[in-house]
């Protein structure tokens, strides 16, 4: 049993070897499965609470992407959203899940989507938090952003200064009471060297740049029609707006939704309840 960084339950490490490096991923519990995805700056860290709401009742698999939490951190690797994908495929596929839920948050949405609909067979449901999975190239909010965090000031300011694990993770929290020392220390832990945040880098960057990948990802979210979908959105967050919350609705009409007022852009740190109630939902639903 492995230490996880201050989870409120210890939850067991294992590593999945890829060409890019180790991936560490959390796996505990029997049952069917939930998949944690998390996006920039995080790893599964951000999902300790709603793991212990669920431990009892399901297995869980939260990886940390390359670059991320305890997974190897190459400076030779690309760290594009494929290739994160790619990774996350052949954890799938390694330990042969079938029946996941998939819970995901920012880039772990496209990048969790990317294999869903790569292997809908082996996904039941969909639980989607504060995240997009489609072209936002002619969105000046996005594009703006993405051409300062991922153009040269902001690869310098990430790689020397560790701005996305500091000033971006504070920025999105709603509850300052949630944000403690303790919690930004483990946001900022995984990238203590300037030679650990290309990962935190080239997302921004990938905003526009991966306009091609999310094109076509957008294009095969069809597959996963019919399969129970719980939205549950923060409407204080600084990245993802009401704007991507419609768009999801236009994509899965269908799908329940828990608006949250008061909560910002890492909905499983400021809401867990909520998330894990959601799983629940879903899983009833199928």
């Amino acid at each position: 049993m492995g230490n996880t960084m201050g989870m409120d339950l210890t939850f067991r490490s294992a590593w999945l070897e890829t060409a890019a490096g180790r991936l560490h991923y959390l796996d505990s519990g029997i049952g069917d499965p939930v998949l944690f995805v998390h996006g920039n700056p995080s790893s599964s860290y951000e999902f300790r609470h709603v793991m212990t709401d669920l431990h009892e009742e399901r297995r869980l698999v939260a990886p940390d992407l390359i670059g991320f939490g305890r997974s190897d951190k190459p400076v030779d690797w690309d760290y594009l959203p494929s290739q994160h994908a790619a990774n996350l495929e052949a954890l799938v596929l390694s330990l042969d899940l079938k029946a996941i839920t998939l819970v995901v948050s920012d880039w772990g949405g496209p990048i969790g989507l990317a294999v869903a609909v790569s292997h809908p067979d082996r996904f039941r449901a969909l639980v989607i938090t504060n995240s997009w999975a489609w072209p936002v190239d002619k969105d000046t909010h996005f594009s703006t952003f993405s051409s300062f965090m991922g153009g040269l000031v902001g690869r310098w300011l990430t790689k020397h200064l560790n701005v996305f694990a500091t000033l971006a993770v504070s920025r999105g929290f709603a509850n300052p009471t949630k944000f403690t020392a303790q919690v930004a220390a483990a946001y900022r832990r995984p990238f203590a060297k300037s030679s650990d945040r290309k990962g935190c880098w080239t997302f921004p960057q990938q905003l526009v740049a991966a306009t091609p990948w999310l094109a076509d990802l957008e294009r095969n979210l069809k597959k996963l029609n019919g399969k129970p979908v719980a939205l549950c959105w923060g409407q204080k967050d600084v990245a993802f707006r009401d704007k991507e919350l419609k768009h999801w609705l236009t994509i899965y009409p269908w799908a329940s939704l828990v608006r949250l007022p008061q909560c910002g852009h890492f909905v499983a740190e400021e809401e867990p309840q909520t998330v894990a109630d959601a799983v629940r939902t879903v899983v009833e639903l199928n």
